[in-house]
């Protein structure tokens, strides 16, 4: 159970009063006691001065009837117990009891100690005395001292003739002591009540308003709502109490500002790097060009939500580009040659370049390409970044939002990897074109071709279609050399590989293997299809007979062709390029010209 700060504070303010009253109770008791006592004493030393003033006559006069009279009839008067008489033995010889007379009292008697605790001279004294019988008294002691007067009688020598004992009951005085303790209870009880009231409305007002005010803020705070002033203005503590709680919330807040704009960095960047990974990872599943292209650009729709983009590549040492484009009005890839006024090798001026109307005429859209860090200084819908290896200049890439959207600047940054890493890709990509194409002919290498025929082959294996291969050769090529030359012989090579591009399709796999014979994959094809696909090479190649000189000489090529196809005709790729190379070998013999299959001449 929680206790409200209010009775905190109300039931401080009764301990401390009540201690500080009882403090001062104690003391003004004490005091009235002890000034009653003192009183007491002064009353008892002149009872006891007149009662010996009363006896100093019949004592003279050595009258023992009148004594015992005044001391029966003072000890009968209120306030007084009772007088009696000692000799200097300490023996009673007045009292008002006869059975006291003659009594002789123990020097360890409080009474005697007066006298006889070594004082150079006795004094008359009242203490606080506890008769035989139990009861409190007050005992005056007063010595009865010898006189000139007294030698007649008796020895000069002795100068105490006797004391005289005066007891006074101790209830009047207990009386009038509780009196006053009743009247300072009383008393003390209504200066309570004030002086707790008093200081109860002072400390509402300096303290517990205050802390209503601290406490109401406090809550308010704690809730979330840090931008919270708390107010009160004070010149006191708790006004310098409240302007530290201020500003320590304004700390506090803007700490949480801080907290929250890192945490918020740190999503970005996660999400920069997520995006970042999957980028990369897709970019470096493949080192084909098409197939980059086609990756990237639709990692660019996916990721940065653009409404088109391109990328172009740039022939190197020529004057054209290679621009691949995706809207999002197509789902196809739309590819375009773009021919500028620049030629693109290691001289080129890019900055010159950048700037020129050329690539706003020529792109579908294009933003002038600036340093990077002022792409974040603001925001853009059109974003145009270069694709560079070692400081020359390989490609642009550039993407546009559309419907007045812009990139922030996380789409930014991650536009900005995205080049980079694309760049590096493209190099590699351009590299392994190098090394799987024929220099001459720009068909796939032999090596290129062996490696794909075992994947294409495993392929059909597992998805179960057909696979064809083709293998083909130029008849009497030696002959075209030895009588034309190499050069002629070169053309005939570039004019048949161009028949071959123009008669197969874009999943087909096109190589030349070797001086004038050529292979060609054919995925998904079974052997009419193939036969089919042969007889468009013999047709394209009377469409462009070789021409040489300055006379414009001319011959048409004849080639032979064989082919096999895979499950009917081999169980692998060995046996299927041995099936091929066996029809092509058979269709030489058969006179050459000739399309022969596996096991049979087709045309």
């Amino acid at each position: 159970m929680r206790i409200s700060l209010f009775i905190k504070v109300f039931v401080l303010i009764i301990i401390v009063t009540s201690v500080v009253l009882a403090i001062s109770f104690h003391y003004i008791t004490v005091s009235q006691e002890n000034n009653l006592l003192k009183n007491l004493d002064i009353n008892s030393r002149q009872l006891s001065n007149a009662i010996k003033g009363s006896l100093y006559h019949a004592m003279l006069g050595g009258k023992q009837d009148e004594i015992k009279d005044i001391i029966d009839t003072v000890s009968r008067e209120e306030g007084i117990k009772q007088v009696f008489i000692l000799d200097r033995h300490g023996r009673i010889v007045f009292s008002p009891f006869k059975g006291e007379v003659g009594k002789v009292l123990d020097k360890k008697d409080p009474t005697c100690v007066i006298c006889h605790k070594g004082s150079p001279k006795a004094e008359t004294k009242t203490i606080l005395y506890k008769t035989p019988e139990g009861e409190k008294v007050f005992r005056n002691v007063n010595p009865i001292y010898s006189s000139p007067v007294c030698h007649k009688c008796h020895d000069p020598n002795e100068k105490i003739r006797g004391i005289i004992i005066t007891d006074m009951p101790v209830t009047r005085i207990e009386e009038e002591i509780a009196s006053n303790v009743r009247k300072m209870f009383m008393v003390g009880f209504v200066v309570f009540i004030a002086l707790g009231s008093i200081l109860f409305v002072s400390l509402s007002k300096m303290i517990l308003a205050p802390l209503k005010i601290l406490v109401s803020g406090t809550k308010k705070i704690s809730s979330g709502d840090l931008a919270y002033k708390i107010p009160l203005e004070k010149n006191d503590e708790m006004g310098v109490l409240v302007s530290s709680f201020n500003s320590m919330t304004d700390s506090l807040r803007q700490s949480r500002e801080e907290l929250l704009k890192t945490i918020e960095d740190i999503r970005q960047r996660n999400e920069e790097l997520t995006i970042l990974y999957k980028m990369i990872q897709e970019i470096t599943s493949t080192i084909e060009m098409d197939r980059l292209k086609e990756v990237v650009l639709n990692l660019i729709f996916e990721a940065l939500a653009v409404e088109e983009c391109y990328l172009l590549t740039f022939n190197y040492k020529m004057n054209t580009g290679l621009m691949s484009l995706k809207n999002r009005n197509s789902p196809e890839i739309f590819s375009s040659k773009v021919e500028f006024s620049f030629n693109f090798n290691d001289n080129l001026d890019q900055e010159t370049f950048f700037a020129s109307t050329e690539l706003k005429e020529k792109l579908p859209f294009y933003e002038k390409i600036i340093s990077l860090p002022s792409y974040y200084e603001e925001e853009n819908e059109v974003i145009s970044l270069p694709l560079q290896s070692r400081e020359s200049l390989i490609g642009i890439i550039s993407a546009r939002k559309g419907d007045n959207k812009k990139f922030s600047k996380t789409q930014t940054r991650i536009f900005n990897s995205l080049a980079k890493s694309l760049s590096l890709s493209i190099q590699n990509s351009l590299l392994y074109e190098l090394v799987i194409t024929d220099g001459l002919t720009g068909l796939f290498s032999k090596s290129h071709f062996e490696r794909m025929l075992e994947i294409e082959v495993e392929r059909a294996k597992r998805s179960n279609t057909p696979l064809s291969l083709i293998i083909l050769d130029i008849d009497e090529f030696k002959s075209i050399n030895d009588k034309y030359g190499h050069q002629v012989g070169d053309m005939a090579l570039i004019k048949l590989s161009l028949s071959i591009k123009l008669s197969f399709r874009s999943i087909d796999i096109l190589c030349r293997f070797g001086g004038d014979e050529f292979t060609i994959i054919l995925p998904n094809t079974d052997s009419l299809g193939t036969l089919h696909a042969a007889q468009r090479i013999v047709w394209n190649l009377k469409k462009f007979p070789v021409i040489f000189g300055k006379e414009e000489e001319k011959f048409q090529l004849d080639i032979s062709i064989g082919y096999a196809t895979y499950p009917g005709d081999a169980n692998n790729s060995k046996e299927l390029l041995q099936r091929a190379d066996d029809a092509l070998y058979k269709a030489k013999r058969l006179g050459k010209n000739k399309i022969v299959a596996c096991g049979k001449v087709e045309w």
